[in-house]
């Protein structure tokens, strides 16, 4: 049902037609990242990029196209698609609002690296995720929305900003994440009137 691996080429640019050079074009995306080298390559000075080795089902292709993602830290991420290959396409990409931060380990008393920061929006967009990096630092563009913003890390739990506008265009720096001692809570969910276990098979009583 494969044909021959086919090329993709393109341009991406901002809205002002200029090129947007170091973004990440994958057609094999996996939470807002790109594995290096797997059906994913970075612009060059010029804006361009190339993709190949790229296999594609005939009749997916004759009713979706090729679904592919581009990434940059300053923009929001472009979502689209090739409609042939070979084929040579144009991505702009779209405005957003950029996000920083720092996430602090209290009970450590440090940076807080690698903790995985999830904004989800309050909405059908998202969720989007990043990584803090060895001060803590984190940075990331999202679509405009309105945003619950987490962070997630072993045995530590903190404070999450919640319903927080973010404006395309702006740039948002939030407070410090501090990170506290967190736990499993453990227990048993019964039903009032009989006293029996309720499990999820039983629906809400």
């Amino acid at each position: 049902m494969f044909r021959k691996p086919e090329r993709l080429t393109g341009k991406v640019v901002d809205r002002r037609g200029s090129p947007v050079a170091g973004a990440v074009v994958t057609s094999y995306p996996f939470y807002q990242q790109a594995f290096r080298g797997v059906l994913s390559t970075t612009t060059d000075r010029d804006g361009r990029f190339v993709l190949d080795n790229l296999e594609v089902n005939p009749l997916f292709m004759k009713a979706y196209g090729l679904p592919f993602e581009v990434f940059h830290p300053d923009f929001a991420d472009a979502n689209t698609s090739a409609k042939k290959l070979p084929g040579d396409v144009v991505v702009t990409m779209p405005a957003g609002c950029t996000v920083s931060g720092t996430v602090v380990d209290t009970v450590a008393r440090r940076a807080a690296k690698g903790a995985l920061i999830r904004v989800d929006n309050i909405g059908d967009r998202g969720p989007f995720y990043t990584l803090t990096d060895a001060k803590g630092a984190f940075r990331i563009t999202v679509p405009e929305g309105r945003y619950d913003i987490l962070v997630e890390t072993k045995d530590r739990v903190c404070r999450a900003i919640v319903r927080r506008e973010l404006l395309a265009g702006q740039s948002v720096t939030l407070p410090a994440f501090e990170l506290v001692r967190g736990g499993v809570i453990a227990g048993q969910v019964v039903n009032s009137k009989t006293g029996e276990p309720v499990s999820m098979s039983d629906g809400v009583p």
